[in-house]
């Protein structure tokens, strides 16, 4: 889970989420879903980095995609 302002736009939250999720290899895409349930899909470069990625957050990874739950920060 990575906790986010959701006042920010899409375009910025991808890139705090990017930032967040660069330290496990090259990030290609964030996708941002809102509603009920919020959630990032990030798409690393390499299996290997989504490996990494999912391990770190304890989720799934699909191909080269992680899905991440996002919460409001406090």
């Amino acid at each position: 889970m990575i906790f986010v302002d959701f006042k920010r736009t899409d375009q910025e939250l991808s890139q705090d989420i990017s930032n967040q999720c660069s330290e496990f290899g090259v990030v290609n895409s964030v996708k941002i879903h809102r509603g009920p349930k919020q959630f990032a899909i990030v798409e690393m470069a390499t299996h290997e980095a989504a490996l990494n990625l999912s391990a770190h957050f304890r989720r799934t990874s699909i191909g080269n995609g992680v899905l991440i739950y996002l919460e409001q920060k406090e």
